[in-house]
This record gives C-alpha cells, structure tokens and sequence, in this order.
C-alpha cells in the first residue's frame, strides 16, 4: 500500500485509515458468569424449579418486542431455516426493493448453537446448574443506521440472552461518503488500489 500512495502521490490528496469491522458483546454480568448465577438466582427469588417457567417468560417478552418493532416499522420478519444462509446477500436484496434510509431493514431469525445453563437433579436428590451448549432462537436485526450505515444487532432468545452489535467499517466510511457526495472519488481509490496489484 505504501508503494501505491508513493507511486501516486502527486494524484493523491489525503488518506483514509479506517477499522475493518467492530463487534461490541453486551450481556448481563450476573447471568453471564456461571459460577455467580446460583447468587443471582437466589437474590431474585428464583427457586432451579422455577429456572425453566421464568426464563421462558423473558424470552417471550424479547419475542413480542422485536416482532412490535418490525410491525411499527412495516418491515420483515423472515425465518431462515439454517444459519448457513448468506444473510447480508437477502438483507440488501430487501433493501433495494424496499429502501429504508434510517431504521430497521428487516428482522431474521434463525436457530443457532450457543452457551447456556439447565437444571438437573443430582445424585443426592437435589437439584444444580449445569452449563451446557444448546441451540436457541437468535434474531438479526438488520439497520441502516444514521451513522454508521449497514449494520445489524444479534440478539440471543435463551437464557443469558446475549448480544451482539456488528459494525462494518468499509460500511460505515461509505455511507460517510455517500453522504457528503464523495463517491466518485471513492471509486478512483478503488481503481488506483487494483491497478496497484496488478
């Protein structure tokens, strides 16, 4: 890349140096950490028979809110049957043909591996926790966000109920430029870099 902003440095009239993508993880700490959890339980007054009956409900609070976000918005909800699915490919598809230049895109949903805790009963009788790998629902939300364009919000269903925010930089440096009318001069930076490997 060096040689390129040498080899072209009287065409060139500043640089850009950008992160390529940023994932933040966001989860509750006390839920999180397995070996806090029977603390956490114990605080909120949840008896391991319980466990299964109360998690269940906040799972169908988080279904009920995404699915009121997606109807307020008049956007998709869309099932994909394996998480296989090239999901950036059908969100733009969805994009062109129902554009959206500041909100909610579409919601996918899909189920997919992740870490979680079960009750069991123990030799002695009673019952414990026990962290296990397990499938759940897990929903995309998928924004076209005022700063930093394309990008999507995973929300897992079951209990920890993590998340995660993916922000892609190459997205959001376009949609910077894009919208201060530089996009041709993007195009020239594209043209220099191929030419450049060639």
């Amino acid at each position: 890349m060096s040689t390129m902003l040498t080899q072209y440095a009287d065409k060139i009239n500043g640089v850009f140096s950008f992160f390529d993508r940023m994932i933040i993880n966001g989860f509750l700490r006390p839920l999180f950490l397995e070996y806090r959890l029977p603390v956490t339980l114990y605080q909120l007054g949840i008896q391991y028979k319980e466990y299964k009956t109360f998690f269940t409900a906040v799972t169908e609070q988080i279904t009920d809110k995404v699915g009121s976000m997606a109807a307020e918005s008049g956007r998709p909800v869309i099932y994909l049957p394996s998480a296989k699915i090239k999901k950036e490919e059908l969100v733009k598809g969805i994009l062109k043909e129902n554009p959206v230049t500041d909100g909610l895109i579409c919601v996918l949903k899909t189920l997919e591996t992740c870490r979680s805790v079960k009750v069991v009963g123990t030799p002695e009788g009673k019952l414990a926790l026990k962290g296990i790998n397990t499938k759940c629902l897990h929903y995309y939300l998928y924004f076209q966000d005022r700063e930093f364009g394309f990008m999507f919000v995973k929300i897992q269903t079951w209990f920890p109920f993590n998340m995660q925010v993916y922000i892609n930089g190459r997205e959001m440096l376009r949609h910077l430029f894009d919208r201060n009318e530089v996009s041709s001069r993007i195009s020239i930076h594209r043209w220099l870099v191929t030419h450049s490997m060639t």
